[in-house]
């Protein structure tokens, strides 16, 4: 009986060794005959080979991370100078699936350089901050989230409900379905993007039909107003103090013009009494509370800080000859100090 079993075992494995070489045979001749073929090691589920509805797919995500540049710690990444958001430098707005518009048009694409105009300048906002566009993220006007863009129906509808004139009830809620909430935690992510000459109707010479955005916008850590303080770029003096700008002049050369804008009025209280005077601003000093306001003092964009550099004398730019307060991009200086402040080498900060 043992022999009888042990026989019987033995062809048993003769027969799994067969059915294993005829599997080795088809994987390496099927394809000759046109027959299926699944790669060794390879699931064969259609779930596994497709990518989620909605994500990126995984070429699509190395892309986006092959294109960030990093080399500080913290995690920082940065997108490189010029590289702005899609659509946010033509003379497009949205890109509304059943429009006939394209991303090809010129508009207000950023100039090339990508000078640092700022070299060891403070970084100009405390805590941990996301450099990227106010207008074509989430709570944009350039914006719209993917339900909006599901019809042309759906979209019309919360468009005019979101931009009826008086405002009428549900007018805030059709918004934030159309355009998303600035306070969405995508925003407040790396990689940090350019914006400098987005698409604005502002005077900037170094913007393609010289016009574009002045500087480069950043929010604080979170969302909430009048809490993170923006702090001296240089040590300066105080040029000019408006109704929701404060512009600083460094006082040893080349002379840099800093101007910050949307911080809490009661900035202007604080710095009247030294505008125009030769009273010096220590690099690094509390100059006002990041927020979100405009003239008058009212709520008037997101929460973020709007920071220039301009130039104060004559100087070359890509090889002509620039005048006084002309808007220079800040982009890689801001990238620069923000990368000695996260390896602990930037400014200390003071009370103001």
């Amino acid at each position: 009986m043992s022999r009888n079993r042990g026989s019987g075992g033995g062809a048993v494995i003769a027969v799994i060794l067969l059915i294993l070489l005829a599997g080795v045979l088809y994987q390496c001749n099927g394809a000759k005959y046109g027959l299926p073929v699944i790669p060794m090691g390879s699931a064969s589920s259609s779930s596994a080979a497709s990518p989620v509805a909605g994500e990126p797919a995984a070429s699509e995500t190395a892309s986006v991370a092959a294109s960030a540049e990093s080399s500080a710690p913290g995690g920082f990444t940065y997108l490189p100078a010029t590289d702005l958001a899609p659509w946010s430098w033509t003379s497009s707005t949205v890109p509304l699936p059943w429009a006939a518009a394209s991303n090809t048009d010129p508009g207000y694409r950023a100039n090339v350089n990508v000078d640092n105009w700022s070299p060891a300048m403070c970084f100009p906002l405390e805590g941990k901050a996301y450099a990227n566009s106010q207008v074509y993220r989430p709570g944009g006007e350039g914006w719209a989230t993917p339900e909006a863009l599901a019809s042309k129906a759906q979209y019309d509808a919360w468009y005019n409900k979101a931009y009826s004139n008086p405002k009428q009830s549900g007018w805030l809620t059709a918004y934030n379905n159309l355009r998303g909430t600035s306070c969405d935690p995508s925003n407040y992510q790396y990689p940090w993007r350019d914006n400098f000459c987005e698409k604005r109707s502002g005077d900037n010479s170094l913007c393609h039909s010289a016009k574009g955005h002045q500087g480069q916008d950043i929010r604080p850590e979170t969302c909430q107003k009048s809490l993170h303080w923006a702090v001296a770029a240089e040590d300066s003096v105080i040029k000019d103090v408006g109704s929701y700008t404060l512009t600083l002049r460094a006082v040893n050369p080349p002379y840099r013009i800093y101007r910050y804008l949307h911080m809490d009025p009661d900035f202007i209280a604080h710095w009247q009494p030294l505008e125009g005077t030769t009273t010096v601003v220590k690099a690094g000093r509390r100059l006002g509370r990041v927020g979100d306001f405009g003239p008058g003092g009212t709520s008037y964009t997101t929460v973020h800080l709007h920071f220039e550099i301009r130039l104060s004398v004559a100087e070359q730019v890509n090889g002509t000859l620039r005048p006084l307060n002309t808007f220079v991009p800040p982009y890689n200086a801001l990238v620069a100090s923000y990368e000695r402040k996260l390896a602990g080498n930037g400014c200390e900060s003071a009370a103001w």
